[in-house]
C-alpha cells in the first residue's frame, strides 16, 4: 500500500472515531413518580455532547405547583448505574431571576452550564426542579 493510501485510511478511521465521540442525547422524557407540567421544556446546546466540553441548559415554561422560595434548579449527568458523574445546582429563584414564591402557571425560563465528563458512553442526563427538601416538582431525563 502506498502513503497515499495509507493516508486516506487513517483520515477515513480517524473522521470515524471522531463521529463516535460526539454523541446526541435523546429526547426528554419525564422522570418515573414526578407530576410533570406540559408547559416545561428543556433545550440544551449543543445537541452533540463534546467529552470535556460544556453544555448550556434551558428549562422555560410553567409548573402546575407553587415553585416555594428555596428550591433548586439541578442538572446531572448519571451512568447506567445512576450514580452522579457531573452535578450542578442552582437556587432557581436567584438563577431565574423569578419572585418567589412562584405560583402554578407563572412564565418563567432558567438556564445553566453543566460540565460535559470526557466519558461519555452511557450518560444521561437528568433535569429537575425540586423544592426546599429536594422533593422534586419538575424532572425530565
Amino acid at each position: 500500500m502506498n502513503q497515499m493510501n495509507q493516508n486516506f485510511y487513517f483520515i477515513v478511521v480517524l473522521l470515524a472515531m471522531i463521529s463516535m465521540i460526539n454523541a446526541d442525547l435523546p429526547p426528554f422524557v419525564p422522570c418515573n413518580n414526578v407530576a410533570q407540567s406540559p408547559l416545561l421544556v428543556v433545550n440544551i446546546s449543543p445537541a452533540n455532547l463534546v467529552p470535556g466540553g460544556q453544555l448550556d441548559i434551558n428549562a422555560s415554561g410553567s409548573l402546575s405547583v407553587t415553585i416555594p422560595v428555596g428550591s433548586r434548579f439541578n442538572a446531572v449527568f448519571i451512568d447506567a448505574n445512576n450514580s452522579i458523574i457531573s452535578r450542578v445546582s442552582k437556587d432557581f429563584c436567584t438563577q431565574s431571576r423569578s419572585t418567589c414564591p412562584v405560583a402554578p402557571g407563572v412564565q418563567f425560563s432558567i438556564n445553566t452550564t453543566l460540565s460535559v465528563p470526557f466519558d461519555i458512553q452511557g450518560l444521561a442526563l437528568s433535569v429537575n426542579i425540586a423544592d426546599p427538601s429536594q422533593n422534586p416538582l419538575f424532572c425530565a431525563v
